[in-house]
């Protein structure tokens, strides 16, 4: 069974906003269940390629394939800034059991 060719779709990555700025062409195609079934590493193939892939059940569009994001990286040299700018704040002079200490001993006053 041929896979039903959707029409191209203008911002169809715009999460259902109509005032999206994303006005690429993405090319839409839906598979059955059965045919993805038969098809599935083709159909990856296509989603990593940056082709819209959804599979329907009964006509009715349930899942979009596309490639997973990637994580983003740590920023580097975020600890060492974190670091330096703790040591460059000013201390109270009091440690933080000390400064627990003194709240509750005001809270029973």
């Amino acid at each position: 069974m041929a896979p039903a060719l959707m029409p191209l779709l203008y911002a169809s990555r715009n999460y259902g906003y109509p005032d999206s700025h994303d006005t690429e062409e993405i090319r839409v195609t839906a598979y059955s269940v059965a045919d993805a079934k038969n098809r599935l590493p083709s159909l990856i193939d296509k989603a990593l390629a940056g082709e819209q892939v959804i599979i329907t059940r009964r006509g009715k569009p349930v899942v979009e394939l596309r490639p997973a994001s990637r994580p983003a990286a740590l920023a580097t040299g975020t600890h060492e800034w974190l670091r330096a700018r703790t040591l460059a704040r000013p201390s109270s002079g009091l440690s933080s059991v000390e400064i627990l200490d003194l709240m509750y001993e005001s809270r029973e006053d």
